[in-house]
């Protein structure tokens, strides 16, 4: 009776004994648990079982920082793919943009060739019409004018183009349109 009687007469001369007997103790941990006179700490081995507010807060800072770093290491992760996806899809659009930059200059230089495909055809129809006015036959105009035309197209650097008005001039129904022009 006389030790429950002294322990409670002295409730923070025995928590700092137990507190400071405990392995690893500081100075700081022995005040927390000084400051705690009013709780009573059965078996306070160590800081880990000492109710103090400054172990426990510690310890919930030491989780929540981990969680936080986690947290942060996930954001870092997740920033870095987003950031590559959008390095991944600006170039595909930039290798897009360059493609369609080439085919709008090769549609242009085509129609360009064909702009003056067209204007050389003018002049060989305008020659073969002086031609025909100055020949007493017409078949001997429209063939000069198939063999200028043909040159012309022999001259011409795209064969698909080429191909396609040698096959319309040797359909008899153009060289009947041309002749009725």
């Amino acid at each position: 009776m006389p030790s429950s009687i002294r322990a409670q007469e002295f409730p923070s001369q025995r928590l700092q004994n137990k507190c400071s007997r405990a392995a690893g103790r500081s100075e700081m941990d022995t005040w927390a648990c000084t400051a705690l006179s009013d709780v009573n700490i059965a078996d306070a081995t160590g800081f880990d079982q000492c109710p103090s507010p400054l172990g426990t807060d510690y310890r919930d800072q030491r989780l929540r920082h981990a969680e936080l770093e986690r947290a942060v290491q996930e954001l870092r992760e997740k920033v870095d793919e987003e950031v590559h996806k959008r390095q991944v899809v600006d170039f595909d659009r930039e290798l897009a943009i360059d493609a369609l930059r080439e085919k709008t200059e090769e549609v242009r230089q085509r129609d360009e060739t064909i702009d003056a495909q067209n204007a050389l055809l003018s002049l060989a129809w305008a020659d073969a019409q002086d031609l025909a006015s100055s020949h007493q036959s017409t078949q001997d105009a429209l063939q000069l004018l198939k063999e200028y035309i043909e040159g012309i197209l022999a001259s011409t650097p795209d064969p698909e183009l080429n191909a396609n008005k040698k096959r319309r001039l040797s359909e008899p129904v153009l060289l009947c349109k041309v002749k009725d022009v």
